[in-house]
This record gives C-alpha cells, structure tokens and sequence, in this order.
C-alpha cells in the first residue's frame, strides 16, 4: 500500500521517515515534493505499488485547474477496490453550481461514491465537503471539464462547464 501525505513539517516527516524505515516499511513510502501532482510521472508516484488508499484532504483537487485530468491520474495509482477520500470546500462549480460539481463526480464511470457528506466547520464557518471513491471494475471515463474562470484565492474558487469530451485511464 502507498500512502501519500502533506506535512508541513520538515522535521516531523524526517522522523516519521526513520519510523517507517526502524518497522522495515520503507519502501512502502514514497516521499516526492516540490511538484504538483499532475507533474509528477505515473512511474515515480506508483514506485512503492499502486495505492489502496489515496487521500486529499484540501490538496490537489482543492486547487488544480483540471480535476478530470487529476482524477484520471489518481485512477492510474489506485489498485483494482481501491478508495480516494476527499475533504475540500465548495470552491469548484460545475454548470453554474456546486450541485453541479458533485454531478460531475457521480458521472465518473469506474468508480463508485461510498461517502457524500456535507457539514460546517466549527472553527470558520465554512461548508466543507467529504466525499469517496472506491474503484469498481468498470473501465473509468471521466467527462472533461472547461474551465471557465478561476481566482487567485486559496483555495481558488474554480467554475467549469462539461464537455462531451472524455479522459479515460490509460
């Protein structure tokens, strides 16, 4: 199993490295910065195997400008059952909604939701948003997105329209 992780920590995630390595999981983790997901070779994200479990908590969906193509790379990592957990804000629309958004996530083929949960963060008021994916055996189609408009805000507020393009696995 893979596991990815953002920690802002230098210090602590050296630690957490040696850990790894004492247990003899070393090569079970795979520690890449300083690029962006979508610019990191399919090769050098699945050098440990690919990913039971992915998880993006406020990361790279939350941000790029092309969360079909970014979806259809966490396919490409994910091992046959499975699971990407998402935690991120309403800050993509699709359409000209948020609903429109979770839509666009449903369409995907390949992949089926086993979390759809929406709530208030306790600390700003914020909706947040949680979602899963878990692999199933169908082939993955993802509907292509236009972007519209995006800011420069963090995280971006993004809007796009749905094309009937597709971005398949490869």
């Amino acid at each position: 199993t893979a596991v990815g992780v953002t920690i802002p920590d230098r210090h602590y995630l050296l630690d957490f490295l040696k850990q790894l390595e004492a247990r003899g999981l070393g090569d079970r983790f795979n520690y890449l910065a300083g690029h962006t997901v979508e610019q990191i070779p399919i090769p050098a994200l699945t050098k440990a195997g690919k990913a039971a479990l992915i998880t993006d908590v406020h990361g790279a969906l939350a941000y790029t400008a092309h969360p079909d193509s970014l979806l259809a790379k966490y396919a490409n990592l994910l091992a046959p059952e499975g699971n990407i957990f998402f935690f991120l804000g309403k800050s993509t629309w699709v359409n000209g909604s948020y609903a429109g958004f979770m839509d666009w996530v449903k369409s995907i083929k390949g992949f089926e939701i086993v979390i759809d949960t929406h709530g208030i963060s306790s600390t700003d008021g914020e909706t947040l948003v949680r979602f899963g994916l878990k692999r199933n055996t169908e082939p993955v189609r993802i509907p292509a997105l236009t972007l519209e408009s995006i800011t420069d805000d963090t995280p971006p507020v993004r809007r796009y329209r749905t094309t009937t393009a597709l971005k398949v696995k490869q």
